[in-house]
């Protein structure tokens, strides 16, 4: 991702800038599903949403210290310079994992390999499920079903982008002493800090009464915040405010850990012992799976 954006800064035409975001987005999503995994390896299923829920709020915290930086920096550098400076977080982040990654391998017993995703143990005998059999249970269970409803869910989930691209056009001029860029760099900030203190609080709501009211309610603000950016017209500041924070506030869909019989999928068996389900069928999205 960081080199995305030192490619981004270095871009000239659309399509290259099209293509480098199209990367990045790519790179996001390599590394989402790990959380919920891990999540789910270190918390019981009645708090799955508040451990959740926190790890979303500091991922929008630290989200929302990327624009306030850029706010700060655009008052003496180019648009272009700013891009270009977010390759250093990326850099600082990357060395601080392969130092402590290389820790945690000199320690003694360090760097271990979890047992079910331990593929190369000479004595463990996997029953791998075929390509077929695997979107069959998807269509026919209710994790499918589920997912369906997901799909529909993100689809109409746009992008923020969209929503910044209709501030600049609302705002052409900015409003007193705040460029066009600024305004809408605070607007995102707004955005981010709106989704940062509502997650904590929703995820937590989650485990009491589960996480069909709370996707409703966040699909609900999504629509009421989508038409008010449509109805929104020129230089109304703060109408587009709280559009932008009520398009923060819809949660993710959370995943709860769930047994193996309830997930469908086979197991790895080994000599002597039978080992956990691997995080694809320890995962259940939802209390739907209950």
């Amino acid at each position: 991702m960081g080199l995305a954006s030192a490619l981004l800064a270095l871009s000239g035409v659309a399509w290259q800038a099209a293509t480098v975001r199209v990367g990045s987005w790519a790179a996001r999503g390599l590394r989402t599903p790990l959380r919920p995994a891990q999540a789910s390896e270190v918390t019981t299923v009645d708090r799955m949403g508040r451990r959740l829920g926190v790890e979303r709020s500091i991922d929008a915290v630290g989200a929302a210290l990327g624009p306030v930086l850029a706010l700060l920096f655009l008052t003496f550098l180019e648009v272009r310079t700013v891009i270009l400076l977010a390759v250093l977080p990326a850099v600082a982040a990357v060395a601080v994992s392969a130092r402590a990654n290389r820790r945690r391998a000199a320690q003694p017993g360090g760097n271990p390999t979890r047992p079910d995703l331990d593929v190369l143990q000479p004595d463990a005998v996997w029953q791998l499920p075929s390509l077929r059999s695997r979107i069959d249970q998807l269509r026919r269970g209710r994790l499918g079903r589920f997912l369906l409803g997901v799909a529909i869910y993100e689809t109409a989930n746009i992008a923020a982008v969209l929503p910044l691209l209709r501030a600049t056009k609302l705002l052409p001029a900015g409003a007193g002493p705040f460029s066009q860029l600024q305004l809408v760099a605070l607007l995102y900030i707004g955005y981010q800090l709106s989704a940062a203190v509502c997650a904590s609080w929703a995820g937590a709501l989650a485990d009491r009464i589960g996480t069909g009211p709370i996707i409703a309610g966040g699909a609900t603000c999504l629509l009421t915040a989508y038409v008010g950016f449509a109805l929104a017209g020129t230089n109304e500041l703060l109408l587009l405010a709280v559009c932008f924070v009520l398009a923060g506030l819809p949660p993710v869909p959370w995943t709860r850990p769930s047994t193996p019989a309830s997930a469908g999928w086979p197991r790895r068996r080994s000599a002597g012992r039978r080992s956990a389900p691997s995080p694809l069928c320890r995962v259940a999205v939802g209390r739907s799976q209950r």
